[in-house]
């Protein structure tokens, strides 16, 4: 994640089904913090089943739900399938 400069990975499984989604604040909080080994897996490290947005919502919508959860990156799921990613940051000028 660090070499690619991303924040934010989502997990699916082979259908693109959204299964959760791992996130820097996931390695700190869950790793590092509760001094867990480096043979933690990821389904122990993510967030399961995480909140998510329609593409068929306004733009307003999602910076707002993720103000709400506390949470900076939003899924996009269609037909509950993965779409695309949304971080707070895309926002910024709104």
């Amino acid at each position: 994640m660090r070499h690619h400069h991303v924040c934010a990975v989502l997990v699916t499984g082979g259908d693109r089904q959204l299964v959760g989604i791992f996130a820097g604040r996931n390695a700190v909080d869950r790793m590092l913090v509760e001094g867990r080994s480096h043979n933690t897996t990821l389904a122990e490290l993510m967030t399961p089943d995480p909140d998510c947005i329609t593409p068929g919502k306004t733009a307003i919508e999602a910076p707002r739900l993720m103000e709400e959860g506390r949470y900076r990156h939003l899924p996009i799921i269609d037909d509950g399938k993965v779409v695309e990613i949304v971080s707070r940051f895309d926002f910024s000028g709104l």
